[in-house]
């Protein structure tokens, strides 16, 4: 009896050291994962502020906006301040 217990309390440490292994890696990963959003939010952040004065303020540089036709239904129409391009025009 006392081989079968001593079987599996290794076992059982082997399982741990395995899982606490497996943990190890996906934190990593993980870490890794979070640093590259953080790049990628930071890139977006410096083109907003780049596109910020170039972007039309009535489409956001979308080139299009909704509209209401006669019926009543919503349409999406060409912006009418940058007439669909999406960019501001001085």
């Amino acid at each position: 009896m006392p081989d079968i217990i001593g079987a599996l309390t290794n076992k059982k440490s082997a399982l741990l050291a395995q899982r606490r292994k497996i943990r190890e890696t996906a934190d990593k990963k993980i870490e890794d994962i979070n640093l590259e959003i953080a790049k990628v939010d930071e890139a977006i952040t410096v083109i907003n502020g780049v596109l910020e004065g170039i972007y039309c303020p009535q489409c956001h540089g979308s080139g299009s906006v909704r509209h209401c036709d006669a019926a009543g239904s919503m349409e999406d129409i060409d912006c009418p301040t940058c007439h669909g391009t999406g960019v501001e025009i001085n």
